[in-house]
């Protein structure tokens, strides 16, 4: 799940969530909203995030990562980002 994959992330990387929202310019309150709402970030803050705590949005999003040159990681991450539009 999305969350637990951020929750574990923020963690790893010493973070904490009001940080994490400070650094994407976020409320701090949203990411607790996307844990008991079960949403999921809109695609530019995705992105952010993903640079942030130094993973891919597909990560966040599936839980997989990218393989390079391969086609079907590319239309999982593309699957991704349309589930977050």
């Amino acid at each position: 799940m999305f969350v637990d994959r951020l929750e574990k992330l923020i963690k790893e990387n010493h973070l904490t969530q009001s940080s994490l929202a400070d650094m994407v310019q976020i409320r701090r309150p949203t990411i607790s909203d996307w844990k008991k709402n079960g949403s999921y970030p809109t695609a530019d803050v995705a992105v952010k995030i993903a640079k942030a705590l130094h993973t891919t949005v597909e990560y966040l999003v599936t839980g997989e990562q990218i393989k390079q040159d391969n086609s079907e990681s590319i239309e999982l991450l593309k699957k991704a980002i349309e589930k977050l539009s």
